[in-house]
């Protein structure tokens, strides 16, 4: 279960109960105002979805209001916490998404499975920390080599042939529970292993992608940081294996 972190406290554990001090207040107070989705399917077009949480009531919940939403995110009007985590609602009272997070990002699901990345304006800063090393080496480099990744790899993959979406790893990348830059790790997926991808959603800081490693389902981030230091593109938008 995907729990929510109080502001400038450090998030808790996937599964974990949040700390007694934080208040049902702390965390409205927290989560409250203004979040975006860079996810361009869930925007109308030319303009990203935003969202307003309010700390005022309606009905058993707090309002919520959405501009330049898709559904089912422009069906969300309503907001709550709820045993640590974020919950949307629709006019009927049934559940849009539930999530989980920081003050800065939370990510979870729509009730139709739909993976959901909400952020404040410049997310949890990593977006920022690329762009700055990419204006110093002007490049995003292909995993750990020299050469420069053409632009078309800076995005999403798109499904292949097969309508499933595959990927090629160029460095080895750690698994996250969630697509958050501070969410558990749960194991690493190794340089040059071939992986279908389940799901793929846009963050401030890039691609992140949803696959299943044995028995575990993780996240992968696309876009990284080699040493501190050089931007570096993770993963390749095709595999070669996938056609053998």
């Amino acid at each position: 279960m995907k729990r929510l972190a109080c502001a400038l406290i450090t998030l808790v554990g996937a599964g974990a109960m949040p700390a007694l001090a934080q208040s049902q207040a702390d965390f409205v107070s927290a989560f409250s105002g203004s979040w975006q989705l860079y996810e361009q399917r869930l925007g109308d077009g030319s303009n990203m979805c935003k969202l307003e949480l309010s700390t005022e009531k309606k009905g058993e919940h707090l309002q919520l209001s959405t501009s330049h939403c898709a559904q089912p995110v422009a069906s969300t009007v309503s907001w709550s916490i709820e045993d640590g985590q974020l919950v949307f609602y629709a006019t009927d009272g049934s559940k849009v998404a539930t999530l989980g997070g920081n003050q800065k990002r939370v990510t979870g699901e729509t009730a139709d499975q739909m993976p959901l990345i909400i952020e404040r304006a410049g997310g949890d800063g990593m977006a920022a920390t690329l762009q700055a090393a990419y204006n110093a080496s002007g490049c995003y480099y292909l995993g750990y080599s020299q050469t420069c990744a053409p632009r078309t790899e800076l995005g999403e993959p798109a499904p292949a042939p097969d309508g499933r979406v595959h990927i090629q790893l160029q460095a080895n990348l750690a698994v996250h529970t969630e697509p958050r830059n501070d969410a558990n790790v749960v194991g690493t997926a190794q340089k040059d292993t071939c992986v279908v991808v389940d799901s793929c959603t846009m963050a401030s800081d890039g691609p992140w992608c949803r696959a299943k490693f044995g028995d575990t389902t993780g996240w992968l981030r696309k876009l990284t940081l080699r040493q501190n230091r050089w931007p570096v593109v993770a993963f390749a938008n095709t595999c070669k294996q996938a056609s053998n």
